[in-house]
């Protein structure tokens, strides 16, 4: 096979596993009618795809199709012969040290063509790249197979498999999930961020730099200056903290416009 075999220096790297560990998102999930009517919950085989040239790379994954098979089995509930393909698989990614299995069904139905023979072929090779991108979690469907696992609607909050709303339907009330491991910008922090930022940047009260990035970084110098605390990012800075560079801004103003009063009376 023509994928590159394990090697230490190919294992995954932290944007991979972060990757790889985010929730799936409620608005990949599609719905299907399966056995005795039951509307099942599924991924799209270009979905998946997609994924995987996003987190393991254009090249560094495949997979090789190790058997297939045609059969036809009896249907007492439709009195008849059902005509029904499988496939088996090895899936292969570059960072992991052995291949995972996929088999896969696709089922031919009415009206019986060559077309849709041909369509049960392909999709029993679907379905089995799927199961086997599932050994990889829930960015490829692995939560799809408990209802009681939880997935990320839009709005960032969580709610179980067994909840989730497709076609377009509003999602249920759910929890908004808040990871430790990531500090989050208060709304009202982050408003009075962007007003205080520009006000300063225009009094110039600190050094622009040569680009946004250098500028946004000297703010935070003069924030630390002004507090006495160490600010390097936005997910430091308190209410208090602002506080602070507001009323240092708002004295400046204020000694700015009364420099010329001073001035003229001198």
């Amino acid at each position: 096979m023509a994928i590159e075999m394990y090697h230490p220096a190919n294992r995954f790297d932290n944007e991979q596993l972060e990757k790889l560990n985010q929730p799936l998102q409620a608005t990949r999930i599609k719905e299907r009618k399966g056995g005795s009517s039951k509307l099942l919950k599924y991924l799209k085989c270009d979905d998946v795809i997609g994924v995987a040239n996003d987190i393991f790379g254009y090249g560094r994954w495949g997979y090789k199709v190790i058997a297939r098979d045609h059969q036809v089995v009896e249907d007492p509930k439709k009195g008849g012969p059902i005509h029904m393909y499988t496939a088996d698989i090895e899936l292969s990614v570059v960072g992991c040290p052995f291949s995972f299995p996929g088999d896969g069904v696709g089922v031919v139905n009415d009206p019986y063509t060559v077309e849709m023979h041909e369509k049960a072929r392909k999709e029993a090779t679907s379905d089995a790249l799927k199961r086997a991108l599932r050994h990889y979690g829930d960015q490829f469907g692995l939560c799809l197979y408990n209802q009681e696992d939880m997935v990320e609607t839009s709005d960032g909050t969580r709610v179980k498999v067994k909840d989730v709303k497709v076609g377009g339907e509003k999602q249920p009330q759910g929890k908004r999930v808040v990871d430790a491991t990531k500090p989050v910008l208060a709304n009202d922090i982050k408003l009075r961020l962007n007003k205080l930022y520009p006000d300063a940047k225009v009094l110039k009260l600190f050094d622009l730099g040569k680009n946004e990035q250098e500028a946004l970084a000297n703010f935070f110098k003069l924030m630390s200056t002004l507090i006495g605390e160490h600010i390097a990012n936005p997910t430091q800075v308190t209410t208090k903290h602002l506080d602070t560079v507001e009323a240092h801004i708002s004295q400046v103003i204020e000694a700015r416009q009364q420099r010329p009063v001073e001035q003229a009376v001198s």
